[in-house]
């Protein structure tokens, strides 16, 4: 099944939301960076949202959370592309939208702080 989006393009926002999710504090430049490769994508602040929290907290959301702790370095694109993609394909079933709910109440605060930095800039 082809995905009714361009992978490369999704690639590179799955992996920029997925850091948002690794076991490390974020510095002020690492956030910027996130910001710049959203605003370059053709994606709504709307889309993006829906994306972070549809696509890419459910599949390496629970990163932040592992004991004694996660993954730090960042997500190898080759190992979680393929389950992005099928989150992003999942139609919407009571589940998801469980999840979806879950994952959002959860919250992440450098989410926010992109999104807010996101918002800003010119479009």
């Amino acid at each position: 099944m082809t995905p009714p989006f361009d992978l490369d393009t999704r690639r590179s926002v799955w992996m920029a939301l997925s850091d948002l999710w690794l076991d490390t504090e974020h510095r002020p430049r690492d956030l910027n960076q996130i910001v710049q490769t959203l605003a370059a994508s053709p994606y709504s602040p709307a889309e993006i949202e829906a994306i972070h929290w549809r696509e890419v907290a459910p599949v390496v959301g629970n990163n932040a959370f592992a004991i004694p702790g996660g993954i730090w370095g960042g997500f190898d694109p080759a190992a979680v592309t393929g389950e992005f993609a099928e989150a992003a394909l999942a139609a919407p079933t009571w589940r998801v939208r469980l999840r979806d709910r879950w994952w959002r109440w959860i919250g992440n605060d450098d989410f926010d702080t992109v999104m807010s930095r996101l918002a800003e800039r010119p479009r």
